[in-house]
């Protein structure tokens, strides 16, 4: 893209004793010959280094990424409550809280000391507390409580624990 595509021009004796008039004649010439902004080259590299690294992705270009159900989710077990089982309540509290409590639990020693954030996902669930959404909605709650505490905790380090209410599970 940047490669010279015909060779470059020789100046003769003549060219140079036109401009060497000229710059006596006119003091602001070189004002005149800039043609492209310094700023309007880095909107250009910028732009293509942006659909460079779009292009090596493989993604599409604009809007969000997209993100598997499973992840926005969590884990979902619609049942009754006289259907919830040891192992159903095991298999949705070991994903939606055990697995965040734990990658908190990792994640925080890493974080620079400049401060970051950690985003938890939760639901309007937890609050609405939908039928058959038992174990679901307490797993949600849980998130929503176990964010505020280990806020408390992290916020001397600037690490910020925030939950994200997504609409519907």
């Amino acid at each position: 893209m940047y490669k010279r595509t015909v060779p470059r021009p020789r100046l003769r004796t003549t060219d140079r004793l036109f401009w060497a008039g000229l710059a006596k004649v006119w003091a602001g010439w070189r004002q005149a010959l800039v043609i492209v902004s310094p700023a309007t080259v880095l909107r250009w590299q910028r732009r293509r280094f942006r659909a460079y690294w779009t292009q090596l992705s493989g993604r599409a270009t604009g809007g969000r990424p997209p993100v598997h159900a499973e992840i926005k989710a969590g884990v979902v077990g619609f049942a009754p409550l006289e259907g919830i089982t040891s192992e159903e309540y095991h298999r949705i509290f070991d994903t939606n809280v055990r697995g965040l409590l734990l990658t908190t639990k990792a994640a925080s020693p890493l974080f620079p000391e400049t401060g970051e954030s950690i985003v938890n996902v939760s639901s309007a669930v937890s609050s609405l507390t939908p039928p058959m959404l038992t174990l679901y909605s307490a797993t949600k709650g849980a998130i929503d409580t176990i964010t505020k505490s280990p806020a408390k905790e992290l916020a001397p380090r600037k690490i910020r624990d925030q939950a994200r209410r997504l609409a519907r599970p």
